[in-house]
């Protein structure tokens, strides 16, 4: 999931000009895919050490409104890491991106209405990849997610919540 995304010049005047970096793009994208993730699954599946550095990423993309976050702080919820998911800001520039399906972006105006057992079932699924990816090389496990699948019309309906295959 590593692979960087491809930037064409319009994609890097873009990305001056809202002043994002691509590695908040390639966070906007993940969180595309899983529609809920958290910090520490996002750092996994970055590759990044540090997670300062992913906390001041996920802050501006939050401040600049292209995200948006659950978080309660009491006592029960005190060691949870918030749940973020895709602002409405986001659909303009994700709609540039090979990766996105133009048609899948209206429901982000709806993702703060999801339900806590659908938010759970998609942070589930970002979990299972990840479980996955220690277990598997790398070139060797080929995962989609539904969004990923949405993008192909022959397959069956309802479109399964994910696909993966291991080279042998």
């Amino acid at each position: 999931m590593s692979e960087e995304i491809e930037t064409c010049p319009e994609m890097e005047v873009v990305m001056k000009q809202k002043n994002i970096t691509p590695k908040q793009i390639e966070i906007l994208i993940l969180i595309y895919r899983f529609r809920f993730l958290n910090r520490i699954q996002i750092q996994t599946l970055l590759n990044h050490k540090d997670y300062k550095r992913i906390n001041a990423w996920l802050k501006d993309l939050t401040d600049k409104h292209y995200l948006k976050r659950n978080y309660k702080r009491t006592l029960l919820n005190k060691n949870k890491p918030a749940i973020y998911y895709l602002g409405t800001k986001s659909i303009s520039l994700l709609k540039s991106f090979d990766v996105v399906n133009p048609k899948l972006l209206s429901r982000i105006y709806r993702e703060h209405l999801r339900s806590k057992k659908f938010i759970d079932h998609c942070m589930t699924i970002g979990n299972l990849y990840l479980w996955f990816k220690n277990r598997v090389k790398d070139n060797q496990l080929h995962f989609f997610a539904k969004t990923d699948l949405s993008l192909h019309d022959y397959l069956i309906q309802p479109i399964p919540d994910a696909y993966l295959s291991v080279e042998s």
